[in-house]
């Protein structure tokens, strides 16, 4: 390619794949679930897709013999005689010819400019033809469409090149980071939950430690007085020891001091007489108030990781979940409450349902749904999903 505009400092170029190599020298290995580890492997695919496929054809339609062929130039040009990564890489192809028509309508279409001198293996022909597809008010109504549904992400996980693969090597090094940063990550423990928030995390120029996005710690404050459950650790378990109302976190003073960094003002109006005993968290014990029996009708400090608020979103119908602590039933003679029997409770209606002709709770109907998901696209949906279950647990 000759005449190639040079790109600002920080920009990928396009993939030339200039280094000379003899034919035996192309060589590609897979994982078990059919992931490249060649590096240089995706951008000769990459390559190899964008010059074979033509740029107005819809990469949702592209002809299932056009993607054999693909996968069979491949496996000469890599001296591979292996078919399991035919399918892995026919929806990679996919993304790829989607995301370059997407910078083709953004950097070309939408600036009325010719991207033929840059990448010459477009044919002015085909580009005409693909500039009125994309101008067509069929294009924009569908376009305009998307926007609107894009607008209503919350966090998209930035995972780069490497993809999911490259957020698993480094968790190790970025979770305790966010951890040691964010208390309230303490009690997240699924691992998608985990690998979601991974991929929402932003490397500090300055600090270069990583931090998850200002607007998403945000979410998890709390703006106004909520009902909440205190939870304390027991065994391998969070248990629900006291119930009250969690003030707003912005500005909170206690005792005419500032509250510590992760913990919320709560005023406490029930316990459960079994747990009286128990010793409260650090951050909460007073000169009078050591055990769960002391903090009855007190106002007092608890960590945010350690309550579960009453009105907050709850994952979507498909996450079935066991709790061995649902809503305890009361104690009408001490105004206390009691722990009832474990029940096993839908996670998309985790406040149960009041009978009003008895006055009672009683558990919501569960909904059994497929509890497989895939991983985190950038989907909005799916992206949603994720989020919810990250605040579920911190609720938890």
């Amino acid at each position: 390619m000759e005449d190639i505009p040079k790109r600002g400092r920080g920009k990928r170029g396009i993939a030339l794949f200039k280094k000379k190599r003899e034919p035996e020298e192309y060589r590609v290995e897979f994982e078990e679930n059919n992931i490249p580890l060649t590096k240089e492997f995706m951008s000769w695919f990459g390559m190899l897709v964008q010059h074979r496929i033509s740029i107005h054809i819809d990469m949702c339609n592209v002809d299932t013999e056009l993607f054999k062929n693909l996968w069979l130039e491949t496996k000469m040009t890599w001296n591979t005689e292996i078919d399991a990564p035919e399918e892995f890489m026919r929806k990679k192809a996919v993304k790829i010819g989607t995301n370059f028509r997407s910078r083709l309508v953004k950097d070309y279409v939408n600036t009325n400019t010719s991207p033929c001198e840059k990448y010459t293996f477009i044919e002015p022909a085909d580009w005409n033809t693909f500039f009125k597809q994309k101008t067509s008010n069929e294009f924009l109504l569908k376009s305009e469409k998307a926007k609107k549904s894009n607008s209503n992400k919350k966090f998209i996980p930035r995972l780069g090149r490497s993809g999911w693969k490259g957020i698993e090597k480094k968790k190790d090094i970025i979770w305790p980071q966010l951890e040691e940063k964010y208390e309230f990550l303490k009690n997240i423990k699924n691992h998608r939950s985990k690998m979601y928030l991974l991929g929402c995390s932003i490397q500090n120029k300055e600090t270069k430690l990583y931090e998850l996005p200002p607007s998403m710690i945000e979410d998890f404050k709390i703006l106004t007085m909520t009902a909440c459950e205190l939870l304390i650790k027991v065994a391998d378990s969070q248990v629900k020891v006291a119930s009250g109302t969690a003030w707003p976190t912005s500005g909170a003073i206690i005792h005419g001091k500032s509250l510590k960094e992760g913990c919320v003002k709560v005023q406490v109006d029930k316990i459960i007489e079994s747990y009286g005993d128990l010793p409260v968290h650090a951050v909460t014990k007073m000169d009078e108030a050591e055990t769960v029996k002391d903090i009855y009708h007190v106002v007092v400090q608890w960590p945010r990781y350690a309550l579960k608020l009453a009105n907050k979103e709850t994952p979507s119908k498909s996450t079935r979940m066991d709790s061995s602590q649902s809503s305890p039933q009361r104690d009408t003679a001490t105004n206390k409450e009691t722990p009832n029997k474990s029940t096993r409770i839908d996670s998309s209606h985790s406040s149960p349902q009041r009978d009003t002709t008895k006055n009672k709770e009683t558990p919501s109907k569960s909904t059994r749904m497929d509890s497989s998901h895939s991983s985190p696209q950038k989907d909005s949906a799916t992206t949603s999903f994720y989020y919810s279950q990250v605040v579920f647990e911190l609720l938890l």
